[in-house]
């Protein structure tokens, strides 16, 4: 089934949309002792063609994933950009990060990282999140990666074209 998604791309504006979704988990972040923090409100429009309802799930599974393994006091710093080609979003968290060898398999179903990226509190995640996340990405054209955050724990790098569609028919005759 994670392979399998089915997106309907719609336009819309990327920067209210991601802003939206995001903010949703400002009291949860600030119940669990962390500081969420998003770019600034009146942001240029960002111009898309995308499933919203897919990307709001992307989005949530890593905020949802950051929340879970971020040790209080701590932040998560959710960010986005576009070239007018790419939108670029990153959620950066702090302490605790993931194993090199760890991070190579996150986006991998089913997989749950070491001891120092599970929680002690009986909350044990089904090891999907990423694993969708990547499916949605893959399905809009686009790549996640992850990598040390320079906060101390995982930056997650979501890179999607402005139109999947468009992006889909370059390269063809």
């Amino acid at each position: 089934d994670v392979n399998g998604l089915r997106c309907d791309f719609a336009p819309g504006d990327a920067h209210s949309h991601l802003r939206r979704v995001a903010q949703r988990f400002e009291a949860q972040a600030q119940q669990r002792g962390l500081q969420l923090l998003l770019p600034t409100q009146n942001a240029a429009a960002v111009e898309v063609h995308w499933d919203f309802g897919r990307i709001e799930q992307l989005l949530a599974n890593l905020l949802t994933n950051s929340l879970r393994y971020t040790d209080a006091p701590g932040s998560i710093a959710v960010d986005w950009h576009s070239d007018g080609r790419i939108v670029t979003l990153t959620v950066n968290d702090s302490a605790p990060g993931a194993s090199p060898a760890d991070m190579r398999e996150l986006f991998e179903p089913l997989f749950r990282g070491d001891k120092t990226r599970q929680r002690g509190d009986g909350q044990y995640a089904s090891g999907l999140g990423l694993a969708i996340a990547r499916s949605i990405a893959h399905a809009h054209k686009g790549t996640i990666t992850a990598s040390a955050s320079q906060r101390g724990g995982l930056q997650m790098t979501v890179r999607l074209p402005v139109d999947p569609e468009l992006a889909a028919d370059k390269g063809k005759p």
